[in-house]
């Protein structure tokens, strides 16, 4: 009898069973919307890993920065210092000619290490000058734990990033058209070259292309890149779309245990999950009404409505509404006027399962002419609202009230000498 009591109850409880997530072996991971700001899960995304393979990634995004990538370029008898048999090469030779982006391709598609070098010395004289580059690149996009040793990925401890950090680089990389080509084809082809047949050059990225390995072909994965190496394990940067859901996952550190690749295997259920688990939701219109503000200096209204500037797109659970969507409004106390209508005036940030949904600007929703006496008057305020002014002018009272207690001290001792002097006359 107790068994089919808990059968029927097991029974009963099933459509109540809530799933976590997606099984995930990498040590670190973070998967985000590819469009927009959207965090949607993550594991020690700020954990600090060998870029491995995805350094040829950013080493293309800074010589794109740095060069025309359609110039022709002649292959430096340096090459052959930089490489050696156990590198995955194109076997460039010195001397031998071919353009920019055909070398960028290599290096990209085929993880060649001689199209890294001399991609270094094309853009920079020297790899040591080129990496200094990387580095400053790194900077400006905000990759504040990223540091580079190398252009290729070959293992330095010195060389490390981590998942956020190359998700920034990744969707920096893919906002250029020309760039973007290079993580999502199957194969590049090289054309003939004064030193050199034809080349075709097959992607590594199984998930993208079955040509070395079916078995992890995703139809849903519309770029990407893998990596391996003894330092930096398994990893991989994929990027897949389904409807409007276009979904960026950045892994690392993952395991290859009985032939098979783990970090695919956990880009497969991040992304498998994902597509049966949500939906795309709008979190916020444009023009949409968000809080009510305070205005100084103003010629007619004391108050007036905030609004975003733009629209805000996003995804959440199937089981979810938008109502799980937080706002979190990052505004001044008052705004002054002269505004006109669309002005920025703050933004609002939205949250969702405690991770960032989206930023928008907000803005004014009218125009609001300037009062030069309340400019005046409320500049005044604010000078003696000031904690400097507020602590002159304790002092200044202070010593006021120091200086009036002293003289009224002194007119009394006064008063009290005349008047015993006037009592010793009297007895006379």
């Amino acid at each position: 009898m107790k068994k089919l009591i808990c059968l029927l109850l097991i029974i009963i409880m099933l459509p109540m069973v809530v799933y976590a997530g997606p099984e995930v072996r990498a040590e670190s991971y973070i998967v985000a919307l590819m469009d927009g700001e959207q965090i949607i899960m993550e594991n020690n995304p700020d954990q600090k890993v060998s870029p491995s393979g995805f350094t040829k990634i950013f080493t293309a995004l800074v010589a794109y920065g740095l060069k025309d990538i359609n110039e022709t370029v002649t292959v430096s008898e340096e090459i052959t210092d930089y490489v050696n048999r156990l590198d995955i090469t194109v076997n460039l030779k010195p001397g031998e000619t071919l353009s920019l982006y055909d070398l960028l391709g290599a290096a990209v598609v085929a993880s060649a290490n001689d199209a890294a070098y001399q991609i270094a010395f094309t853009c920079s004289g020297s790899v040591d000058a080129f990496v200094e580059a990387m580095n400053n690149k790194a900077k400006e996009l905000g990759m504040n734990n990223t540091h580079f040793t190398n252009p290729t990925g070959v293992y330095d401890e010195n060389q490390y990033t981590t998942p956020r950090d190359m998700l920034i680089m990744y969707k920096t990389f893919c906002k250029s058209d020309s760039l973007n080509q290079l993580v999502r084809c199957q194969n590049w082809e090289i054309a003939p070259t004064n030193l050199s047949s034809k080349r075709t050059l097959w992607t590594n990225n199984h998930m993208r292309s079955g040509y070395y390995d079916l078995k992890y072909y995703y139809p849903n994965c519309i770029s990407g890149k893998i990596s391996s190496s003894s330092e930096g394990g398994y990893s991989a940067i994929e990027c897949a779309a389904k409807g409007e859901m276009n979904v960026v996952a950045v892994v690392f550190n993952s395991q290859y245990d009985q032939n098979v690749n783990y970090s695919l295997v956990d880009c497969t259920n991040i992304f498998d999950y994902i597509f049966e688990n949500y939906k795309s939701v709008t979190a916020v219109k444009e023009n949409q009404l968000v809080c009510e503000a305070k205005v100084k200096n103003s010629s007619s209204v004391k108050h007036t409505l905030v609004n975003t500037k733009s629209r805000l797109k996003g995804i959440i659970k199937n089981t979810d509404s938008t109502d799980k969507i937080l706002c979190e409004v990052d505004m001044p106390e008052y705004i002054s006027a002269p505004l006109k209508k669309g002005d920025v005036v703050g933004k609002a940030n939205y949250i969702y399962n405690g991770m960032t949904l989206g930023t928008v600007d907000l803005v004014v929703g009218q125009d609001i002419g300037f009062n030069v006496i309340k400019y005046i008057g409320n500049g005044i305020l604010w000078f003696f609202g000031l904690k400097a002014v507020k602590a002159i002018i304790a002092v200044i009272v202070i010593l006021f009230l120091i200086i009036a207690g002293f003289i009224v001290y002194s007119l009394k001792v006064q008063e009290e000498k005349k008047r015993q002097k006037k009592r010793r006359g009297n007895r006379w």
